[in-house]
């Protein structure tokens, strides 16, 4: 039967789609361009179905900035329905939020094609706003919407839009259609309106200007203001005063209460009309005035010079620059004296242009000549020779001209010369011949002893001849002898004897090879020993020593300069005020006793001076901390709070530390208020601090069937005593349902609480689930769940929940080092909560260890041996806030709730507690049970973050961020939140998402599906775009509720796993409505709430096995 029924939906669906679906259109709303203060004005839309019949469909008006709106014909609609702004009102996106603007809803069923509906409305703008916005769409069924884009209302449906002006009426101008008339002529009075409606009455009253006797008034007329806020009356201009002289007019127009007076209108007599016979020059024209009948004149044209002109040209060309042109004479009219003169100029035009290759000569074009070019010419084609040292051939340097020039070949080097062509081979570039180096093969030499000469040559042949010329130097030169050697390989080289034994006297010599010649250096003849004596003495700072020379001769020779060696050794850096300064010792050396010898005296130097974000501390510059700034510290970005009564910010300084920086400042007629809900600290005028609800929670999470719980609301500006309604309702898969209505007071502290006892009624899905709404005039917001569960099951839950209501406890891994990083996470409890102290023993549930580890930065006094058992009673007598342990070689022990701070697998605690999963792809933040051995369980906190450090930092954002309180310990309540595939966890109606490969570290995002906090477009797009990028996986918490509540997340949480592809789509599908087990019902449900369509096509593509 199953089976057909569905065969027989999806044959629906499949003609359903074959064929037209209605479509309604918006073809017609009346809106006015403005309205002024005070007023209201109608608005009539009209609306038709096209294409197909409609179910049901609405027309829909959004107005914004609006006082007051009332409907005054409903047309041939079904109903409309005025909802003011703070009315709970549906998205297009499927949940309910609080409005701000008018909407009025227009519903009819059915709406067949072709009908042609509409409703009438009035509508008050709001005085102090300066326009009134208008949205108008049309649906059918809910999914077929007109416009398909454009402008969005807050329902986040494509509207059409109108703006109406808010004006106040405003004649903006008075004036005549011209500055002056003569008498009799007709002219126009004419005003221009802001603010004042079509059709309003016009008065014209004119007056005569009269400065001696005072003004007299002429006459009135009327006329109304058109459609563009304008209106006009004509008048014929008449003559008061004395005849012969001229008179002055102005209006004052008056319409709708306001006034304003006109220009002044020159009236004179009337004169002939035509030209005066002045004239004048203007440029090369010639102008004539001209008088009208109105006494005005002007300037007319009356001849153009420049028309007259013309040229007589040569009958011959001439050269310009590159161009043959031709001359001539030209008669060039010009205007002088009110007529056209002239006079004779010379002129030429371009005839031709010569190209790049030829030339302008005699008045035509001709061939460039070799000169022209910077070349030499020549007679025959490839002749080659030499010129300026660089080889050139003969070449036509223009195809066809016959113009031969020669042409540069090659560039000879600056060691190359150009050699003249000789037989068959052409001028070319050749290694140029010289003489590099001429030496003796000795410095100095004594009398009889033999040296030899040596000359070095490049380019020359073997065999050329080197001819070495000697002299002797004794006062005057001396030639001495001449020596011949031939070349081999660039080398030749003679003997010669020493001769002259004078002392100080030298031989030099001079070798010729071809046309060169080289000058050798000195061959010294020794007598004495030449060197350093010994003998030393101090030159001032310098060293120096006796130098005795070939010659004999002694001198003084600096050897070394003490001052060489000063220095500064600096051995130390301080602090002096802002300015990092360096201690040292400086070394001066001096000479004394022909040594070197130094002093020691202590110096300093400023090495940086540190300015802006920076200061000195222990020699160097550091970044400024808060306390520099006179700020206070915090410990999550982005965090709001009073100080002093002024709004701060939390925000890092450059160094990383995070402090309170002011935002605002509040006037005295302000109040700062504390952050609640998604509102940051701000300042509020106090004429503005309406009552409000801030939080709405149980005094306890679990209760057993008629245990006492209390119902509290935390509220701000609420005055004592103010009441507050406390709407319960049971959380039914079906629909939720009112339980009872309590009523309580504002106490002196802003809370207010009310006591009731709830009854455990289960739905075969666990135990009873209540949720209350607490409402405060127009304030109201919905509180978690109270499980209601039987005695036993009540008492298990109480003893697994309790942990995580007062107290964080942490499991790090035995290789965990930065401990200093918890001291930090201590200081920031300290500064939040007011006391931090460990308990002498480890409460019941805890882990614990089985012996103390050597060397732990952990003191001995945090450390327990296994088995220790206390009782709940001795926990809650404890008061730190904190406990940190580490894992046992077994792992967990007791059950309980626990913190777990993890870096995936590298944490065997984590393989512990759930050894069955692929730790690689948990999500980053998760809530499980753990199951040990089989025997007890618990529930935990995983932080799987990329360290532990940020681990810790992730969970300082969530207890800084208020979460901690309001979501995350009611949570660790819930007793079926099993991880069902890798990736989805039911979390009561509450959506938490955090990750660190996606987006900046502790970024988080918090989501109550029934109370529109946050827009889920933006949530969705947001966890596609992780998923998409992150390397690891997300998760997704998809509340457990109504099919008609959650169907639509449903289709987004199949949509995100699709985009992931990821296999358990099948058990999201399951999860919501929990559809698995109750397909029959939730399909009714689904059905009942026009949403059949997509539940079949979701499941059937998804869970086929569930349709069949």
């Amino acid at each position: 039967m199953r089976r057909y029924l569905l065969s027989l939906i999806f044959g629906i669906l499949i003609l359903n789609f074959i064929f037209a679906t209605p479509k309604p259109y918006v073809y017609s709303f009346d809106c006015p361009d403005f309205v002024k203060v005070g007023d209201y004005f109608k608005l009539k839309v009209k609306a038709k179905m096209k294409n197909d019949d409609a179910d049901y469909g609405y027309l829909s008006v959004t107005v914004k900035n609006a006082d007051d709106v009332e409907v005054y014909s409903e047309g041939d609609f079904d109903y409309v329905k005025i909802y003011p702004p703070g009315s709970k009102i549906w998205h297009r996106d499927g949940y309910r939020f609080t409005s701000k603007y008018w909407l009025v809803d227009g519903y009819k069923e059915p709406w067949n094609e072709g009908d042609k509906d509409y409703y009438k409305i009035k509508i008050w703008p709001d005085k102090d706003k300066d326009y009134v916005k208008i949205y108008v769409h049309a649906t059918a069924e809910d999914k077929y919407n007109y416009p398909s884009s454009g402008t969005k209302n807050e329902q986040g449906w494509p509207s059409k839009t109108c703006k109406v002006e808010i004006l106040e009426p405003e004649i903006k101008k008075a004036y005549w259609s011209k500055s002056s008339a003569g008498f009799g002529e007709w002219v126009e009075l004419c005003v221009e309106t802001k603010g004042i409606y079509k059709g309003e009455e016009v008065k014209f009253e004119i007056w005569e200007d009269d400065s001696t006797t005072g003004d007299d008034y002429v006459t009135t007329l009327y006329d109304e203001i058109d459609s563009k806020g304008k209106a006009c009356v004509s008048w014929k201009v008449i003559e008061m005063s004395d005849p012969g002289s001229c008179d002055e007019y102005y209006f004052i127009a008056k319409v709708d209460g306001e006034e304003k007076k006109s220009s002044i209108l020159d009236a004179c007599p009337k004169c002939n009309e035509g030209y005066t016979g002045n004239k004048r020059c203007r440029g090369n024209v010639v102008e004539e005035e001209y008088q009208y009948s109105d006494c005005s004149k002007t300037w007319k044209v009356r001849q153009d010079c420049d028309a007259k002109d013309y040229t007589t040209w040569n009958s011959y060309y001439s050269c310009s620059g590159n161009n043959v042109v031709q001359t001539g004479t030209k008669k060039d009219y010009y205007c002088s004296s009110g007529r056209c003169e002239y006079t004779y100029k010379t002129v030429s035009k371009i005839i031709q242009t010569c190209s790049s290759n030829q030339k302008c000569d005699m008045g035509s074009c001709v061939w460039k000549e070799c000169k022209d070019f910077g070349l030499e010419k020549c007679m025959f084609l490839g002749n080659t020779t030499c010129i300026n040292n660089d080889p050139y051939e003969c070449k036509q340097i223009i195809p066809g001209s016959g113009v031969y020039c020669y042409v540069k070949l090659d560039d000879c080097a600056a060691d190359e010369e150009c050699v003249d062509p000789t037989g068959t081979v052409g001028a070319h570039c050749e290694k140029r011949k010289k003489i590099t180096d001429a030496y003796w093969s000795k410095s100095t030499a004594v009398f009889g002893e033999i040296v030899k000469l040596y000359v070095e040559t490049e380019g020359f042949d073997n065999g050329t001849e080197a001819k070495f010329r000697i002299y002797y130097h004794d006062i005057i030169d001396y030639y001495v002898d001449t020596k011949t050697a031939k070349i081999n390989n660039g080398t030749a080289s003679v003997d010669f004897i020493v001769t002259h034994p004078t002392n100080g006297a030298y031989y030099y010599f001079i070798v010729d090879v071809k046309d060169q010649s080289k000058r050798s250096g000195d061959l010294k003849i020794k007598v004495c020993d030449e060197g350093y004596t010994g003998n030393k003495r101090c030159n001032g700072n310098k060293i120096e020593e006796e130098y005795r020379d070939l010659g004999c001769n002694l001198t003084w020779k600096e050897i070394e300069d003490c001052s060489d060696y000063d220095k500064v050794e600096w051995y130390a850096k301080a602090c002096e005020g802002n300015t990092v300064v360096e201690y040292g010792n400086k070394y001066t050396y001096f000479c004394e006793d022909s040594t070197c010898k130094y002093k020691v005296t202590p110096t300093k130097r400023n090495v940086k001076v540190c300015d802006g974000d920076t200061k000195c501390e222990n020699g160097e510059c550091v970044y400024k901390s808060c306390e520099d700034y006179g700020l206070t510290r915090c410990y999550s970005r982005g965090e709001t709070k009073c100080i002093g009564g002024d709004p701060y910010k939390c925000d890092s300084l450059p160094n990383g530390e995070m402090c309170y920086f002011k935002i605002d400042t509040c006037k005295q007629d302000e109040v700062c208020v504390d952050p609640f809900g998604l509102e940051p600290a701000k300042c509020v005028p106090r004429n503005e601090m309406k009552p409000t609800i801030t939080k709405a929670y149980w005094s306890k999470s679990v209760a057993k069937d008629g245990e006492e719980v209390k119902l509290v609301a935390e509220t701000i500006f609420a005055k004592e005593g103010s009441t507050v309604l406390f709407f319960i309702y049971e959380d039914d898969i079906k629909n939720d349902d009112f339980v009872k209505l309590l009523e309580g007071k504002v106490k002196s502290d802003g809370k207010a609480e009310v006591k009731w006892r709830p009854t455990y009624c289960g739905d075969g899905f666990g135990g009873a689930e209540y949720y209350f709404v607490a409402v405060l005039k127009n304030s109201q917001l919905s509180s978690g769940l109270l499980k209601v569960l039987k005695d036993l099951e009540a008492e298990r839950e109480n003893v697994n929940s309790f942990f995580l209501e007062d107290r964080i406890n942490i499991v790090i891994p035995n290789d965990f080092s930065s401990f200093q990083y918890l001291e930090i996470f201590k200081e920031f409890l300290v500064d939040r909560y007011g006391s931090f102290t460990y308990p002498s023993t480890p409460p019941l549930g805890m882990l614990c260890l089985n012996d103390y580890y050597e060397g732990t930065a952990l003191p001995p006094e945090k450390f327990y041996p296994c088995g220790v058992r206390v009782t709940r009673n001795d926990y809650l007598e404890s008061k730190d806030l904190i406990k940190v342990y580490r894992e046992g070689e077994t792992g967990l022990l007791y059950k309980g709730n626990y913190v777990i701070i993890t870096d995936g697998c590298r944490n065997s605690a984590l393989r512990n507690l759930v050894p069955q999963i692929d730790c690689q792809s948990l999500p980053f933040i998760t809530v499980r049970y753990i199951y040990l051995n089989n025997l007890q369980s618990g529930k935990a906190l995983i932080i799987n973050s990329k360290n532990y450090e940020d681990g810790l930092k992730i969970l300082m954002e969530l207890i800084e961020s208020g979460y901690w309180d309001s979501h995350l310990k009611e949570t660790f309540s819930i007793n079926d939140a099993t991880m069902l595939g890798a990736g989805f966890i039911p979390l009561a109606g509450d959506m938490l998402f955090a990750t660190y490969d996606c987006g900046k570290f502790g970024k988080l995002i918090f989501r109550d599906f029934f109370d529109g906090v946050i827009s889920w477009q933006i949530l969705k797009s947001k966890l596609i775009d992780c998923a998409l990028s992150a390397t690891g996986a997300f998760l997704v918490f998809v509340p457990i509720g109504s099919i008609t509540k959650s169907l639509k997340r449903l289709d987004d949480a199949a949509e995100i796993a699709k985009r992931m592809q990821r296999v358990d789509a099948e058990d999201a599908i399951r999860l919501v409505g929990k559809f698995a087990t109750h397909v029959d019902e939730e399909a009714k449900l689904a059905k009942a709430a026009n949403k059949f369509d997509e539940f079949v096509d979701l499941i059937g593509e998804f869970a086929p096995d569930i349709i069949r």
